[in-house]
């Protein structure tokens, strides 16, 4: 079971082949794609699901060759690869027209035909329910990212989001947010992103990527440049240097005070702490980081 939980592509394709030896599933042309319990209904009202009918989807799970050519490097863009170089099979996620879609590959295709097969298909099933839902919200809430994978875009929102309490690049948060948390506890959830990627035509980026270090700093970057705005400040040289020190509290009654204080009741010094510390960020890892973009009115 747990490599229906957290194992790669070919560990998936394995399990499916001993289960089909085993006689617990069929697989094959003459086997439906299996069901997976349907989960939309505990799901947030904030997440709104895809329509796997619509025309701008079409042709989303056919083969996929097209877009295995590189890997998006977030300090170089995108970073194609010798064609001669074969990328081994992979869990994906295609974007294309601003879209996110969980690609449901024919190596999936499979019957039941024992309980202990119906359980295995189920387990596999809702982790692409899962991963379909981070692109349903990808979809709705991060165009600007899927159009260009900049991991600055992946904070557009974060004043916004740091309002509401939560900070989608934190894996956690991103549950709240998202309202998995009814359906994943976190160390469950990084299994469930292991080994995939989202996938444009011309590049390829880790899932995991949405929840690292570098979109982590942006979001921070992000946040504290649209709430000096909203101050009707601008980030300055000398106004960085000033707050450079800015730590987020070591102590958990520190930490809680600070959590608990609404955004606006902010001054600058406690935002930029308070934004670290949803984000598991460092404040000087982000000016580093964000530098000239910090220095930047928002548009």
């Amino acid at each position: 079971m747990q490599t229906a939980r957290e194992g790669r592509a070919t560990d998936l394709i394995a399990l499916l082949a001993d289960l089909e030896d085993s006689g617990d599933v069929i697989r094959g042309p003459e086997a439906t794609d299996f069901d997976s319990a349907d989960l939309e209904d505990a799901l947030d009202a904030e997440i709104e699901l895809s329509d796997d009918d619509d025309p701008r989807l079409e042709g989303w799970d056919e083969t996929t060759d097209d877009n295995s050519d590189g890997a998006f490097v977030p300090s170089k863009g995108i970073v194609t690869e010798p064609e001669s170089v074969e990328l081994p099979m992979r869990i994906e996620l295609l974007v294309a027209d601003g879209c996110c879609r969980v690609h449901r590959p024919s190596w999936m295709r499979a019957e039941p035909r024992t309980d202990s097969g119906q359980e295995f298909l189920d387990e596999i099933g809702r982790r692409f329910d899962v991963l379909s839902d981070i692109g349903g919200w990808l979809s709705l809430n991060r165009k600007a990212f899927l159009a260009t994978p900049d991991p600055w875009l992946l904070g557009v929102e974060a004043l916004n989001e740091m309002r509401r309490g939560h900070a989608p690049v934190s894996p956690g948060s991103f549950l709240a947010l998202t309202g998995l948390d009814k359906l994943e506890a976190p160390s469950q959830f990084s299994r469930h992103t292991t080994d995939c990627f989202l996938v444009w035509k011309d590049g390829t980026l880790p899932l995991d990527f949405i929840f690292g270090p570098e979109a982590r700093m942006a979001w921070v970057a992000n946040a504290v440049v649209q709430f000096a705005a909203h101050q009707g400040n601008a980030l300055t040289e000398s106004v960085l240097d000033r707050f450079k020190t800015i730590t987020k509290p070591r102590g958990a009654n520190a930490q809680t005070l600070l959590s608990s204080k609404p955004v606006d009741h902010l001054d600058f010094g406690e935002f930029i702490a308070k934004a670290n510390l949803m984000a598991n960020a460092k404040w000087t890892d982000v000016v580093s980081a964000y530098h000239p973009r910090l220095l930047e009115r928002p548009s």
